[in-house]
């Protein structure tokens, strides 16, 4: 009998402990907070109703777990549905490589891992706020991403699509307080389709901005008439 119970009790362990590791083809692990757990305890985690998952401060202000690591899978996802500011500094960063501080926005995200942030421990840190993920996964090709590329003394700017759209716009922050930033005195780019009977990429080209930030430079797409009806965030690629 106690030998039964004791495999009931793993069994129920193992369903706890799912993590979605490559669940696709395309996606190397998913987190998307059904029977969310592997997360160190220092912030409090916990599934949302509404679908998703919740991070909030708890007794320390970093969280994070291992994931598997693979170059193949360049990308790092993820859609922030809500949050809450608290009181005090404000700011949430994930392992160095995407984050925003003291006035942080909703959307989707997909940022490209450096070979050296290909590591299987994923640490987030949290000060000030309560954030609703709806999922964060690292995968071979987003649905959605901008890539930016240096070309001498130009930048060029490429938002890719799952779905055709009407229109796509940019705009550029500084992540150290999401403030808006002017390139070359405009406020906004806009981006022209490549192939105007399948608009899903968009392009535009400038002179590469001289502008100074204390964080990374977020770059914005707004995007209209088309299947996203959120914001889609991305950074400028070192």
């Amino acid at each position: 009998m106690k030998f039964c119970y004791l495999l009931f009790f793993a069994a129920a362990f193992s369903l706890l402990a799912e993590f979605k590791e490559n669940p696709d083809s395309n996606t190397l692990w998913l987190e998307d907070g059904v029977n969310i757990s592997g997360w160190r305890e220092d912030l409090t985690i916990a599934p949302h109703p509404e679908g998703g998952f919740t991070v909030s401060p708890g007794k320390s202000y970093s969280t994070g777990r291992y994931v598997p690591a693979n170059p193949q899978y360049p990308w790092f996802c993820g859609e922030i549905v809500s949050y809450s500011m608290l009181e005090g500094y404000r700011g949430f960063l994930f392992t160095g490589n995407f984050g925003m501080v003291a006035n942080p926005q909703t959307g989707l995200f997909a940022v490209k891992l450096l070979s050296k942030e290909s590591r299987p421990f994923l640490r987030f840190d949290l000060h000030g706020l309560k954030m609703h993920f709806k999922y964060l996964k690292q995968v071979q090709k987003p649905d959605y991403w901008i890539e930016t590329k240096r070309r001498k003394n130009r930048l060029e700017i490429r938002v890719f699509l799952k779905e055709p759209a009407e229109d796509v716009m940019v705009r550029f922050y500084n992540a150290y307080h999401v403030a808006l930033l002017r390139l070359n005195g405009e406020d906004k780019l806009q981006l022209l389709p490549t192939d105007e009977n399948h608009p899903v990429e968009w392009s535009a080209e400038i002179p590469f901005p001289e502008v100074e930030t204390t964080g990374a430079m977020l770059i914005k797409a707004i995007i209209l008439g088309g299947e996203i009806k959120i914001p889609l965030w991305g950074k400028l690629d070192p």
